[in-house]
């Protein structure tokens, strides 16, 4: 079994950031313990038919393309209450640019002789979103309304 890596830990959590930055502090905080239940049973439902022989990903692909799909459109569609709200795109960006590479994992792996796998630079791509995440966090502030 796979385990839940940084990167599927850290797009549940910034689902549950751009609710409560963008819709509602009450619905975001009670958003986030059911994304993280589902990102775990997506990985335990996965661990579950690969022990029955089918290693079923479905549910887990789900989880991750909607995640990405429901980020973009809350941000998309409802303002940010904070300075810095826009950085969300790059951050979406990368975690595409991540996913590109885990989907290149072996011809990376080749082109590179061995040296690094496109899996690798997922983690490392997903790793620096979420540093920038962490720096978006410390420069915003509330955004004053009319």
């Amino acid at each position: 079994m796979g385990p839940v890596t940084h990167c599927h830990r850290h797009r549940r959590a910034v689902i549950g950031h751009a609710v409560v930055e963008r819709l509602s502090r009450t619905a975001g905080l009670w958003a986030l313990p059911l994304l993280v239940v589902l990102a775990v049973l997506s990985v335990l439902y996965w661990y579950w038919t690969e022990q029955q022989g089918a290693g079923s990903l479905n549910f887990y692909i789900v989880m991750q393309f909607y995640s990405i799909l429901l980020i973009v459109w809350i941000s998309l569609r409802f303002p940010s209450r904070y300075t810095h709200g826009n950085g969300i795109y790059q951050i979406i960006a990368l975690y595409a640019v991540a996913k590109v590479f885990e989907m290149l994992n072996a011809q990376i792996f080749a082109w590179t002789n061995g040296w690094i796998s496109g899996h690798t630079l997922k983690h490392l791509i997903a790793a620096y979103a979420a540093y920038g995440i962490v720096q978006i966090l410390r420069k915003r502030e509330a955004v004053k309304r009319c």
